[in-house]
């Protein structure tokens, strides 16, 4: 297997940040809503506005922000927890850490984006540790864009119209790399696209999440193929690792006609594969039309039983367009 160096590099910088943002801190301020709801204003918190060294708490507050206000959480560290509801049109995330704790929520009715604008090194960063939503009236949410961007699910709910990891969109220079751990809870989306060299979803090594992909606006097909693309294209890996091309057998990807294609990680319950075909309890593979029956339970040696013989086949050696192997004299 072949690590995925850029997205575990990405998600340790966002870790360090976290530990840096929380040690580093010698204030606090908290929504006080004094004056009202609206994050944008100063004397709505105990201590003027959030910063990166003036982190902010929301505690059981009901709390918006506006289209004026898009870019308000830009730069700072910000915790949101115990029963609170985030309402917003739509929210521009760079240069953060926002999480998200306990049962609280984020409403908002236009598009999410973690890392949106700035570019050079900076990132954004979203940890959703909370039990409650985060639903955005099927509108994009974009981990990476312009710049870095990390999204860590533990629990609770994602539900988007988009989820695009990597920004997607081909009429712009996406320089960011997009991350998207899910350890828990679940993904609620229509679609999920990667920008090919910048974009991975995660799944922790325990993983108990699951992505759900409705595919509504092509009358819920089958996105069984497309996530087995994105595996073998490594843009969905388990604990940062690329999977071999071919081998599903990490995943269970389920398709439910008129429901739509989820993904989750495998309980292991399901049949051993070797290059995408299934091992019996003997090692023996068949391999129907291509060259028969095989037997596989020596490492990179397999015996091929209607040559008699055997052959040097890695299992990383079987592409879908053939396989180069070296046959031993008879």
């Amino acid at each position: 297997m072949i690590q995925n160096t850029r997205s575990k590099t990405l998600l340790a910088c966002a870790s360090t940040a976290l530990l840096l943002g929380a040690t580093s801190a010698s204030a606090v301020t908290t929504f006080t809503g004094a004056t009202s709801g609206a994050l944008v204003d100063p004397t709505n918190w105990s201590a003027g506005l959030p910063t990166r060294d003036n982190p902010g708490i929301i505690q059981d507050a009901a709390v918006t922000t506006g289209g004026g206000d898009l870019n308000l959480m830009d730069s700072t560290i910000v915790t949101v927890s115990g029963a609170s509801v985030w309402t917003a049109t739509g929210l521009r995330f760079d240069d953060n850490i926002i999480t998200f704790e306990d049962s609280s929520s984020l409403q908002t009715t236009g598009a999410v984006a973690l890392g949106r604008d700035l570019v050079d090194d900076t990132f954004s960063v979203m940890n959703w540790n909370s039990t409650g939503s985060f639903s955005n009236s099927g509108t994009p949410f974009l981990v990476g864009r312009k710049a870095n961007g990390t999204m860590v699910q533990t629990a609770g709910i994602v539900e988007v119209g988009d989820v695009l990891i990597g920004g997607n969109l081909a009429n712009e220079t996406n320089d960011g790399i997009g991350l998207y751990t899910l350890a828990g809870g679940a993904v609620e989306t229509s679609t999920l696209a990667f920008q090919a060299a910048g974009g991975a979803l995660d799944f922790t090594v325990d993983s108990t999440g699951v992505v759900n992909i409705s595919n509504a606006a092509l009358g819920f097909a089958d996105a069984t193929a497309d996530l087995q693309a994105a595996i073998d294209a490594g843009n969905i890996t388990i604990g940062g690792q690329v999977q071999t091309a071919g081998d599903y057998s990490g995943f269970l990807i389920t398709y439910t006609a008129g429901v739509g294609t989820s993904i989750q990680l495998s309980d292991g319950s399901g049949p051993v594969l070797w290059a995408g075909y299934e091992v019996d309890d003997q090692g023996n593979v068949d391999t129907m039309g291509w060259i028969g029956t095989l037997n596989v339970a020596l490492p990179d040696w397999t015996y091929s039983y209607s040559l008699d013989n055997w052959l040097y086949l890695p299992e990383s050696y079987v592409t879908p367009q053939g396989s180069w192997m070296y046959v031993t004299k008879p």
